[in-house]
Parts: C-alpha cells; sequence; structure tokens
C-alpha cells in the first residue's frame, strides 16, 4: 500500500506540473476531488462509485481519462475480478497518458505484495524501466528479479540483481544478498563471497551470511579466510552452524583437538538435523585426538548412514570397539563395512577383521565361513598368511563339524596340519553323531578319522567310539575288534581311552557269553581303578564279574565281587542281592539266598528283580520238596505281578507242587490257566502234557481233545506257512519298508485272523504308520494293540500312543497313558520316558507344580541319563521362570548346562539371557547369549532366537547401529523362516523410526559427554 502511494504521489506531481493555469472550480471538479478524497481514505469501493459516476455526469470532462485510471486502481486495491481488465483497457485507450507509465507497474507490485510470483512478473515484464525514475526501476527491477528467483529461474533473476547491484540504491544490498545465494547455489563461491560479504553490511542480511560465507570458503578450502572471517563476527544467531564451519575448518586443516572441541560444542543441543558427515567428521577428529568414547558415540550415528560415510563410520567403529576391548560390537560394525563396496581396502580389512573376530570370540562355525569367503575374494591380500592361520585353528575349534570336514574334503592339497585337523574334526563329528544316537554315520565318521592317523590319542579315541557304537547296535564280533585295537596297543596303556576300552572290550566278551575273556577284562579295569574313573563303572565291571564267576560256576568268587559292589554302594542293589541270593542257592545255602531274596521282595517292589527274587524264593521250596510252601509263594508271585512273564512258569511250578500234595483240582486249575491264556508260552507244552497226566492221574472227565487242537493251532510247526508268512511281513518292517511290511501283515491278518501272533502283528503294522509319518492309522493300531496285553509290544505301544497324542496336543489324554506306561514299567528305561512324557506334557499345559514333580522323579530315578539328567533340570528351570522365581530358575538352567552340551544346555543358556533381559540386565544378558554362538552353534534355533534378543537388549540400551547389524546377520545367515520373518518385522520398525531414534540418540549422547567432560 505504501508503494502504491508513493506511485500516486509521482504522479500527481506530473501532473500538476503539466497543467500551467488552473481552472475555476466547477462541479466535475468537486466530484473529482471527493472521488480522489475518498481514494486517499483507502475507501475504494466508495471511491470507484463516485469515479463512475463522474464520468457519467461529465462524460467530456477534460479529466475522464485520469477517472479511469483511478477506477481500474481502486478495483486493484479492493480485489475486484475486473482490475486487470480495467486496467488494461485504460492503458489501451491511453496510451501516452503519464499514468499508463505507471499502471503495469503498479499492477505488477500489487501481486508482488500479494506473494502472486507468476503474475506479478507478467505485468513488470510489460514495464519500460528505463522510462521510470531511477529508484522505482530498481525497485521494479530487484522486485521482477526476485519474482524469477522464486520461480527457480536463476538466470533471468541473476541478470536483474546484478542491473541493481551495479550503484547503490534502496535494493543494492538486497541485490547483492540473492545474487550471492544464486551464486553460492550456482557453485560459484567467488562470486558468492564477494556479493555476500557486501550484503551483510546491511544489517538485516548480517545473521543470514555467515553460514553462506563460511561455506563457501569452506568449499573453496580457505580455511584460514573463514577462521579468521569467523572470529571477526562475534555473537550473532546460528551459532551452531558457525561453530560447526569453523570445526570443519580446523577438521580440514587437520588440527583435530580444536576441531573436536568445537564439534562437542555445536552439538551439544539437540536444535535441527545434521548431516551424517558432520558425525563422521566428528568421530575422526576425535579419533586422531584419541577421544575413543567420544568417536565412538559420533561414529555410531554417521555408520547408519548407507553410503559411503556409514562404510567408514562403520570400519572405524570397528577399530575403536577393537581398541577398546568391545569385540562383539566390533564384530557387528566390521561386518556391516564389509557388505559395502565404495572403498574396497575397507571391504577387504574388515573382512578379515570379521573372520578374526568371529574366531576370537569363539564362533568358530561363522569364522571359517568368513575367513573361507575372505580368501575366496581377496586372495592376493597381505592378511591371507594370518587368514589361513585363523582358519586351521578354527578347524579345530568348531562344533559345527560338518562345515570343517565339508571344507577340508573339498581341498586339493592337504597339509599335514589340517589332515591333522581332519582326524580330529572327523572324530568329534563321530562323538556328536553318538550322543544324537545316530550309530551307523558315526562309525562312517570314525573310521574317517582313522583314515589321517597322524595323532595316535585320537586314533584310540576312534577306536573306542567305534567299539562303543558297535556294542549299542550288538555288533559284538566288530566291537571286540575296535576295542582290541586299543587294548593290546602297548603304546596305548597311558591313553586314557586304555581302561575304558577294557571295559567295552569286557562287555562285549560278555554278551558273546565267552566269560572267561570277558572275566579278564573285568577284572584288569577293576584292579586299575583308583578314583580317577568313573566310580559306577568300577562297581559295574565288579557286577559283571560276579557274573563272570557265576557263568562258570565259581558261586564263592562270584559272591565276593557282587559283595565288594555293594560296599562300594553300588546302586544296582536289587540286581546284586538277587545274583547273591542265586549263588548262596547253588550252593545250598538256602538260608542266605532267601536272605538275599527276601530283600530284593521287600525294598524293591514292581521290579523285575522282586519278580525273579519271588520266583526264586518258591523255586527254593520247590526244589526242597516243600510243596506247600513253594504253593504259596508261586501263589505270591501271581497275585503281587500279575503282568509278570514269570507267571506262565509259575503257574506250571505250582501245578507240579500241587499234583505232589495230591491236590488234583488245583493242578488242573493251574495247567488250564496257562492253556487258556498262555498257548504260545513255552511251557505251554508242560501245561498240557501235565494236565493229560492229571486227567490220567484223577479220573477227570476234562475233553483234552479240546486242549490238543487248541495248541496245535497255536503252535504250528517251524515249516508251517503260518510262520514263513510272518516273518516275511517282519523281514520287510527291519528293512525299512514300511509300505510293503503293512500290505504283508495285513495280509496275514485277513489269512490267519485267529493266530496267536495277532499281538504282534498289529503292533508292526502300528509302527509301520507310525515310521511313515501316517499318525492317524498308527494311533489307531496302536490302540488295538492294547487288546493283547500278553505281547510283548504292549508297553512299546502305550508309549507310542501317548508321544502321538502328545504331538497332537492332545495332552491331557498323553498324560492318562505316560502313566500308565509307568503303571506297567518292567525296567528303568520304561519309567523314564513315562515321567519324560508326564513332565513336557504339564509343561504344555502350563502346570508348574506338576512340572516340577516329575522332573524331580525322574531326578530321583537310578541312574539317569545325562540326557535325562539335563532336561529336567531344564524343565525345572522353566517351570521356575512361569513363577518369575529367576534365582532359583538360574540355579537349574545352571545345571542343565553343567551337565552335557546339548540341546537342553544351548535353550537353558539362551533362558538365562531371556531372565536377565526381563530384569533390565541387557549387558549381562547378552554377555551370555553370545556364547551360543561358540558352544551352540548347530542349534540354528536357539541360536536364532538368542540374536533377536540380542538386538533387543541393543534397542533398550539405545545401540541402534549394533541392533541393526545383528537383525541383518540373522535375516543373512539364519536358516530358520520363522526366525528370519521375527528380524524383518524388528527392523521394519527400527527403519520406520530411523530418524526419531537417531536424534533421540544423538541428544542423549550429547548430554552424555557433556556431562562427563564437566
Amino acid at each position: 500500500m505504501k508503494q502504491l502511494l508513493l506511485s500516486i504521489f509521482w504522479f500527481a506531481v506530473i501532473f500538476t506540473a503539466s497543467a500551467q493555469n488552473p481552472i475555476p472550480e466547477s462541479a466535475a471538479e468537486n466530484e473529482f476531488s471527493k472521488a480522489i478524497d475518498l481514494f486517499q481514505q483507502g475507501q475504494f469501493l466508495s471511491s470507484r462509485s463516485t469515479f463512475e459516476g463522474y464520468l457519467v455526469d461529465y462524460p467530456n470532462h477534460y479529466r475522464n481519462a485520469e477517472a479511469a485510471y483511478y477506477i481500474a486502481f481502486n478495483a486493484i486495491n479492493s480485489g475486484q475480478k475486473d482490475a486487470e481488465y480495467l486496467m488494461s483497457n485504460f492503458v489501451s485507450n491511453n496510451p501516452v497518458h503519464p499514468k499508463a507509465l505507471s499502471a503495469y507497474f503498479d499492477l505488477g507490485n500489487y501481486y508482488f505484495q500479494q506473494g502472486e510470483y507468476k503474475k506479478a512478473i507478467k505485468y513488470y515484464n510489460q514495464v519500460n524501466f528505463s522510462d521510470l525514475p531511477s529508484e522505482l526501476a530498481y525497485e521494479g527491477k530487484f522486485k521482477s528479479g526476485y519474482c524469477y528467483y522464486t520461480s527457480n529461474k536463476e538466470d533471468e533473476a541473476l541478470r536483474l540483481f546484478e542491473q541493481v547491484s551495479i550503484s547503490k540504491n534502496a535494493y543494492y544490498e538486497d541485490a547483492l544478498y540473492y545474487s550471492g545465494v544464486v551464486y553460492y547455489n550456482r557453485n560459484d563461491y567467488e562470486r558468492a563471497v564477494s556479493n555476500l560479504l557486501l550484503a551483510e553490511k546491511n544489517s538485516k542480511y548480517r545473521d543470514l551470511t555467515p553460514e553462506l560465507i563460511g561455506g563457501s570458503y569452506l568449499i573453496l578450502g580457505k580455511y584460514d579466510e573463514l577462521i579468521k572471517y569467523i572470529n571477526g563476527l562475534g555473537q550473532i544467531k546460528l551459532q551452531r552452524e558457525i561453530q560447526l564451519l569453523t570445526a570443519e575448518a580446523y577438521y580440514h586443516k587437520k588440527d583435530y583437538f580444536k576441531a573436536s572441541e568445537l564439534y562437542q560444542l555445536a552439538l551439544s543441543s539437540n536444535r535441527g538435523k545434521v548431516s551424517p558427515i558432520i558425525y563422521y567428521h566428528q568421530g575422526y577428529a576425535n579419533y586422531k585426538a584419541e577421544n575413543d568414547n567420544q568417536a565412538i558415540e559420533a561414529f555410531k550415528i554417521a555408520a547408519l548412514s548407507s553410503d559411503t560415510i556409514g562404510q567408514y563410520g562403520s570400519y572405524y567403529l570397528g577399530i575403536l570397539y577393537t581398541k577398546t576391548g568391545n569385540k562383539q560390537f566390533a564384530l557387528n560394525a566390521f561386518e556391516e563395512s564389509s557388505k559395502t563396496k565404495y572403498s574396497g581396502a575397507i571391504r577387504e580389512e574388515s573382512s578379515f577383521r570379521v573372520g578374526q573376530l568371529t574366531y576370537e570370540l569363539g564362533h568358530f562355525t561363522n569364522s571359517i565361513d568368513h575367513l573361507n569367503r575372505f580368501l575366496l575374494d581377496f586372495d592376493n591380500s597381505s592378511f591371507v598368511p594370518a587368514a589361513n592361520d585363523l582358519l586351521s585353528d578354527a578347524y579345530l575349534k568348531t562344533n559345527n563339524y560338518d562345515v570343517a570336514i565339508s571344507h577340508i574334503e573339498a581341498l586339493r592339497n592337504r597339509s599335514q596340519a589340517i589332515n591333522t585337523v581332519y582326524q580330529q574334526v572327523t572324530l568329534l563329528k563321530g562323538i556328536q553323531l553318538f550322543n544324537d544316537s545316530r550309530f551307523a554315520p558315526a562309525i562312517a565318521m570314525f573310521n574317517k578319522s582313522l583314515s589321517t592317523p597322524i595323532d595316535s590319542e585320537n586314533s584310540y579315541a576312534a577306536n573306542y567310539w567305534k567299539g562303543e557304537s558297535y556294542s549299542i547296535g550288538s555288533r559284538w564280533v566288530d566291537a571286540i575288534n575296535a576295542y582290541s585295537k586299543v587294548v593290546f596297543n602297548r603304546s596305548a596303556s597311558k591313553s586314557v581311552y586304555y581302561l575304558k576300552s577294557r571295559y567295552g572290550l569286557g562287555y562285549a566278551y560278555y554278551n558273546t557269553k565267552v566269560y572267561d575273556r570277558a572275566k579278564i577284562q573285568f577284572a584288569e579295569f577293576s584292579k586299575a581303578y583308583n578314583g580317577e574313573y568313573d566310580k559306577l563303572q568300577y562297581l559295574d565291571a565288579l557286577i559283571r564279574l560276579g557274573d563272570c564267576y557265576f557263568a562258570e560256576k565259581n558261586y564263592s568268587a562270584a559272591i565276593t565281587n557282587y559283595e565288594n559292589a555293594l560296599r562300594g554302594r553300588s546302586n544296582d542293589k536289587a540286581y546284586i542281592h538277587l545274583q547273591l541270593g542265586l549263588n548262596y542257592g547253588f550252593q545250598g545255602n538256602n538260608q542266605q539266598a532267601k536272605r538275599n531274596f527276601q530283600q530284593v521282595i521287600t525294598n524293591y517292589g514292581q521290579t523285575r528283580e522282586a519278580e525273579r527274587s519271588a520266583y526264586q524264593m518258591a523255586q527254593l521250596d520247590f526244589e526242597s520238596g516243600e510243596f506247600n510252601d513253594a504253593v504259596q509263594e508261586f501263589t505270591l508271585l501271581i497275585t503281587d505281578y500279575p503282568a509278570s512273564q514269570l507267571v506262565p512258569n509259575a503257574l506250571v511250578k505250582r501245578g507240579v507242587a500241587h499234583f505232589n500234595l495230591q491236590n488234583y483240582e488245583g493242578t488242573i486249575n493251574d495247567y488250564q490257566i496257562v492253556l487258556d491264556q498262555y498257548l504260545t508260552h513255552q511251557v505251554a507244552n508242560s501245561a498240557l502234557l501235565g494236565l493229560q497226566e492229571v486227567v490220567s492221574t484223577s479220573g477227570s472227565t476234562i475233553d483234552m481233545d479240546t486242549y490238543i487242537e487248541k495248541y496245535r493251532q497255536a503252535n504250528p510247526n517251524d515249516s508251517s506257512l503260518e510262520n514263513i508268512e510272518f516273518e516275511t511281513a517282519k523281514s520287510r518292517y527291519f528293512t525299512q519298508d514300511y509300505e510293503g511290511a503293512i500290505t504283508r501283515f495285513k495280509s496275514f491278518n485277513s489269512t490267519y485272523p485267529q493266530s496267536s501272533l495277532m499281538g504282534e502283528v498289529v503292533y508292526f503294522i502300528a509302527d509301520s504308520y507310525n515310521r511313515s509319518n501316517n499318525q492317524d492309522e498308527a494311533l489307531n493300531y496302536f490302540y488295538q494293540v492294547l487288546d493283547y496285553p500278553q505281547v510283548s509290544y504292549f508297553n512299546r505301544s502305550i508309549l507310542r500312543i501317548a508321544d502321538i497324542e502328545y504331538s497332537r496336543a492332545n495332552y491331557p489324554i498323553a498324560i492318562k497313558h505316560y502313566k500308565y506306561l509307568i503303571s506297567r514299567a518292567t525296567n528303568k528305561r520304561e519309567t523314564y520316558n513315562g515321567l519324560e512324557g508326564l513332565m513336557l506334557s504339564y509343561d504344555k499345559l502350563g502346570t508348574a507344580d506338576s512340572v516340577q514333580w516329575f522332573a524331580n522323579k525322574i531326578l530321583g530315578q537310578d541312574q539317569v541319563s545325562a540326557n535325562g539328567s539335563s532336561s529336567a533340570n531344564l524343565y525345572l528351570g522353566k517351570a521356575a521362570i512361569s513363577k518369575q522365581s529367576y534365582e532359583e530358575a538360574t540355579d537349574f538352567l545352571n545345571q542343565t548346562i553343567a551337565i552335557a552340551d546339548d540341546e537342553n544346555a544351548a535353550e537353558a543358556t539362551y533362558l538365562k539371557g531371556l531372565i536377565l533381559n526381563r530384569q533390565s540386565q541387557y549387558d549381562a544378558s547378552n554377555e551370555i547369549l553370545f556364547g551360543m554362538n561358540s558352544k551352540f552353534s548347530v542349534y540354528e534355533m536357539w541360536l536364532g532366537k538368542s540374536f533377536l534378543l540380542i538386538a533387543d537388549n541393543y534397542l533398550a540400551t539405545n545401540e541402534l547401529f549394533q541392533a541393526e547389524a545383528t537383525l541383518n546377520s540373522v535375516i543373512e545367515k539364519s536358516p530358520i523362516q520363522d526366525i528370519v520373518k521375527s528380524a524383518k518385522k524388528k527392523l521394519l520398525v527400527i527403519k520406520e523410526h530411523k530418524q526419531d531414534i537417531i536424534e533421540e540418540q544423538a541428544a542423549s549422547t550429547d548430554t552424555t559427554t557433556s556431562k562427563n567432560e564437566e
């Protein structure tokens, strides 16, 4: 508005000067003056209306053209739609009128004030600035230039700005400033500085020019001029940017101490975003000034960039973390810098350092992978010798032996050192397979180890473990050969595997009934015992030595060894007392024999030893002619142990005792029970003959032909077609042709529906379906096996039913059958299987108290396997976690880990890390979890879960770079898709909020650093 009034004033002067002679006042003049007064008062609509009335009333007055101008000008000032038309019409009709000179200028100024720069340009372009007074011309050119500037038409803008800045005028500094900005944007920093230095003399640009001038000096490499210029500014606004420019100048002058101080001042407050390059320079300045902690904090932010700055930032983070002893963080940093290809030298060194650090952290499998990749990618690197040394040692220390073996077997030329490594890793892989119950591939690995017999101790170990593998498969001759290569090797006498092999060899001979040789091995093993070896093995050797003497009928020597085992507190007391009873019985010392049998019956409940002791008690009375006592003892066995396999024998013997007591009815009853319920048992023949005799003796009217026919059908001779077909079907099963086995057994079922073998047939069909992963049919047939309680596979079927129902999450049904299995268990293994199933089922149901009860029952069993013990402790730990009893849980988890390096230990280690995470002890949690990579890398699920938790710990401690690096590593390396999916999801969340997190971390870092400095 001010500019419009000035224009009016100027044209009023022109108009007055042109009117030399005043005219008389008239009505027209009064009306015109009235309209002018309204215009000057800003009443534009009223003024326009008055002017329009004036034109109607005085159509020929000499001031009509001027009135038309004011009508258009009022329309402009009041924003009426016809303003442009009116003004254009005025100019067209009055091209030589003085006001025509300013009409478009006024329109341009009007739209300029409104910010409609494109319209303003349209009218400024129609003004001949040379016809205007110089000040108005400068004004118009500047404003026109500014309109071009805002429209990104820098050429036109710069031309006009330069015209304005050729001499002093009201817009001189304005033109200099904006032309300086244009030159700056065009990278013409010399001209930019020249113009901006002049522009800043105007106070309104004093706070705007320093950053541009300083930036120009910086880009031009005029660091001293920049510093001098900044120092001459004093206190100004944008202090942070000025400090950054000065810091950059000192950085480029390599005055890193001064640069680091200025960076710290500039970045001590979180005001606006800062380029990653600034954080990189801050980090490097502190790195050179040996301010390691400040350098790390800056590089952490720079490293988040996805360009070359990120690569260099990651590299220097790796260097600094290595220097400060934080190897895990260094590893993540070098992994990131090795992935990008901006700098080949950085990538080369980073790749080597990844392999080196994974080795030093004990992540040997990863180290092998990284070092081999490094050697493939950088075969001419100066790091190659060091990489080869690390690789050889990593092969030895990895527990992912498959990787080591495949790598070595792929080598064209293998040195003695590599062959030594191969001998050891194949041995260790074999032991691992053995522990996983994969005995055939374990033997293959032991043979591979023996193919490079460089280290004798490893050879002894391979032969020993071969012997153990063959023993489990009951391949006793092969086991004897393997053990013998250690036992009969003179140089092996000091090996730890020497006595172990003697023990194994003793068992191999024992199981092949070569008792004289077994006796020698057990005796030598027992003599050498000095507390160094497993005491349980020593006591077991004494028992087996007793068994060998018993087999040779040297009862006194047998008794001596059994009693020595008892004095040593053997856990096999039930078996020892049973054997003592048998040996005393054979010596004719029935009193001592019965005393030992009674010990078993009284103290060891429903065990096989108790059954046998009860039977032997009765047998002693039977053989002594004490038939009344024998009847009572056999009756106790039959009553107390109804599921015992000795029941048929007891029935036959009790029948004989009844016969000798002339209780023919009792005899007939016992024999009939055998022939009705145990027709295929080996004593059925005796029962049939005995029944025939007692019928003859007593004159009974029993139809013997019926029993004879039943027996004949149930027990055909060996050449019978039924047995041949049954054995043919079994052979299909045992050669793992399960589909063929199912077909054969079903055919047998149809052909011989009344066969005494039907219980076994149904079991084999069930297990064939089970091994073919057809659980529906398997479950159907396993349930049918329960209709045959005397079949030898009865308990196994109960276990299979329970396991399948468990796998289908039918936990109450599974629990019912695990309990049934325990009630019928005939050995420790069946009891353990039942207890384990109950523990796992109650864990799935979230019933922590029951989990704890059954886990403790497992631990209370005699001779629990290492796996069983570790599993029980693990579930005790998990139950404690569910109750948030973290201290108690940690104790159980530690016991799990101490027992064996198996999957239970892997899960236990993860859970320890989880507990610490829940307690906000993030660093301690990570320390635990990082150990997973060195000890449990073969358990991919738990390894992946541990790294997901590590990433969570990093986020909780504001280590965004480490969290990203960890998740990227999981995505790249984990073969478990669920783990990769979780990692991607976490990474996506980080990326969505990355800038917010960076700024928060930058503020946190700056505040922390400032406090530290104070």
